[in-house]
């Protein structure tokens, strides 16, 4: 690699649903000539205790990388919100140049605000989480745009309509 040329890491797990999504990027990526940048896919270990706890490694090292961390949108939310945590702190102290956050589907997203006493608005909380560790985020079709807010970091809502509407109209011109 040349001097200068900065180093990309797509973190993923390669046991979920999601990772398909990563691989995609990743698979993308590679097809592109005269990127000054190169492109890892690095895979996230998860070994589980007969307890049910369990510990979280990145399966190589990230150090002075900018890392995309694209986490699995089709997990139950708690263990998806509990691996986000882990994965985040792993990554954190792996010293990465920065961690770009990539949700999918963000979770908890319809909880945006305060709607009776005593409750947490849930996707504060995340926000929180995500903000404390991410240098950047970014999700697809926010329930409410405002939620972007709630981020301490850059947070991009990327909209999914455009894209639809360019598929339908080349694969389904009659619609039009």
């Amino acid at each position: 690699m040349e001097r200068g040329m900065s180093e990309v890491a797509i973190i993923a797990d390669s046991k979920g649903e999601g990772f398909n999504f990563a691989r995609g990027v990743y698979n993308y990526l590679m097809l592109r000539q005269n990127m000054n940048f190169s492109v890892d896919l690095i895979d996230i270990e998860k070994t589980v205790f007969k307890d049910g706890e369990f510990k979280i490694r990145i399966c190589d090292n990230i150090r002075r990388k900018r890392c995309f961390f694209i986490h699995d949108s089709n997990k139950k939310a708690s263990e998806w919100f509990t691996e986000l945590v882990f994965i985040l702190e792993a990554m954190k102290s792996s010293s990465p140049e920065e961690i770009n956050v990539v949700f999918p589907y963000t979770k908890f997203a319809r909880q945006d605000r305060k709607d009776a006493s005593r409750v947490c608005v849930n996707v504060k909380a995340v926000a929180d989480i995500v903000s404390r560790y991410a240098t950047r985020g970014m999700t697809v079709d926010l329930h409410a745009p405002q939620i972007q807010e709630y981020f301490d970091i850059p947070f991009d809502n990327l909209y999914s309509f455009p894209s639809l509407i360019n598929y339908l109209k080349k694969n389904h011109p009659e619609i039009f």
